[in-house]
C-alpha cells in the first residue's frame, strides 16, 4: 500500500521558480501548476542531463524522494538560498557522487515523476 503523498508537497515551492512567503513561516507550492510549467524542452533536456529512471526505483519511490527533498528544505525562504545549495546525487553510489544543484535535483525529479 503506498502511503498518501504528505501534504506539504502540494505546499511547499522553495524548490521550484515560484516562491512566496505566508506569514514570514513557510513556502508554498502549487504542484499542478509547477508540473504544467515544465515544458517538454525542458524535460528532455533534465532527462538527456541527468538521465531516466535510476535502476531499482520506481514511480512512487521518486514520488517519495521528491515529498522528502521538499520537506527538507520547507524552511527556506528565498530562491537565492535555495539556488546556493549544492547536493550529491543520491542515486550515485561511487565514492564519489556527482554533484549538483538542488533545484536541478527536484526539477529532474519533476521530470520523471511527471
Amino acid at each position: 500500500m503506498v502511503p498518501e503523498r504528505h501534504e506539504n508537497y502540494a505546499q511547499i515551492d522553495g524548490l521550484l521558480p515560484h516562491v512566496m512567503q505566508t506569514s514570514g513561516d513557510a513556502l508554498i507550492r502549487n504542484a499542478n501548476t509547477s508540473m504544467q510549467q515544465m515544458t517538454p524542452a525542458k524535460r528532455k533536456r533534465l532527462l538527456k542531463t541527468f538521465g531516466s529512471y535510476p535502476a531499482g526505483y520506481t514511480h512512487d519511490d521518486l514520488e517519495r524522494l521528491l515529498d522528502l527533498v521538499y520537506g527538507m528544505f520547507s524552511n527556506i525562504y528565498t530562491q537565492a538560498e535555495l539556488r546556493q545549495i549544492v547536493v550529491s546525487d543520491p542515486f550515485d553510489r561511487s565514492e564519489h557522487p556527482r554533484q549538483f544543484k538542488l533545484i536541478e535535483l527536484t526539477d529532474w525529479l519533476e521530470a520523471l515523476v511527471a
